[in-house]
């Protein structure tokens, strides 16, 4: 059955077909990214755990990975370096406050998307700058890890509204 699911926008004959799996399969994201959102709902100080734990992978893979294989990623050691310092001190931010969260999730999620947007606006900016250095490899991790952080931004967000609904209902 795997074969025929994953040919199956081949087969589809017509556009109007194309598009009902698409915004089928659109609503099925939505649905998943939703339960997520209400399970952080239920302990939203987890967020901070994720935010963490993502933020030390960063790190790690900056300076521990990237950069004595920067031959093959194309972006500077010393930016590499920043980068990964920068993700320690926002990993260090986010341990803190799962770990004194209390009941103030707005006043502390907030600084950190801001942080995590700041960062993924600093990083394209260095791919742009450093685009004729970069390797694919380096143009990939750097995609990526925008694209990850982006997608945390977006569930910190979602998990903003709803603590803020639950608050205002309660």
């Amino acid at each position: 059955m795997r074969f025929a699911h994953s040919t199956l926008p081949l087969l589809l004959s017509s556009p109007q077909e194309k598009e009902t799996v698409t915004y089928k399969t659109q609503q099925s994201m939505n649905r998943q990214i939703k339960n997520v959102v209400k399970r952080l709902a239920l302990k939203p100080k987890n967020v901070f755990l994720i935010d963490g734990v993502g933020a030390v992978v960063t790190a790690i893979l900056l300076m521990a990975v990237l950069k004595p294989f920067n031959k093959y990623v194309g972006m500077p050691p010393n930016v590499l370096t920043s980068l990964s310092i920068t993700a320690f001190i926002f990993a260090g931010y986010s341990f803190c406050c799962y770990l004194f969260l209390g009941n103030r999730l707005p006043k502390l999620l907030t600084p950190i998307i801001v942080a995590n947007i700041s960062y993924c606006v600093f990083t394209f900016a260095l791919i742009i700058y450093f685009y004729n250095s970069l390797t694919l490899t380096g143009l990939i991790y750097f995609i990526a890890e925008l694209l990850l952080i982006a997608f945390l931004v977006s569930m910190e967000l979602i998990l903003l509204k709803v603590v803020d609904e639950q608050s205002k209902s309660q």
